[in-house]
């Protein structure tokens, strides 16, 4: 009964770390983002992309939680 996140990494974006590492950061992300009780029931599929392996945590999560942030303007609106 709430969002479920789900996440893809190409082996493009690198070898298996830094694809482990970039998983992890978006979960981490997620869990401790304090709307999430909020979004409504759906299945959230995260791609990540090339400008994700160079962009340092804080700046992930901003990206990150922004996007979260308009899912849950979409679905109030």
């Amino acid at each position: 009964p709430c969002a479920r996140l789900g996440i893809t990494a190409t082996r493009k974006l690198g070898h298996a770390a830094i694809r482990s590492r970039l998983r992890r950061h978006c979960r981490e992300v997620y869990r401790r983002w304090e709307s999430r009780a909020d979004l409504p029931c759906v299945d959230i599929v995260v791609n990540l992309r090339h400008p994700a392996v160079v962009a340092e945590f804080s700046d992930f999560r901003e990206g990150l939680e922004g996007q979260l942030s308009r899912l849950l303007r979409r679905e109030v609106a």
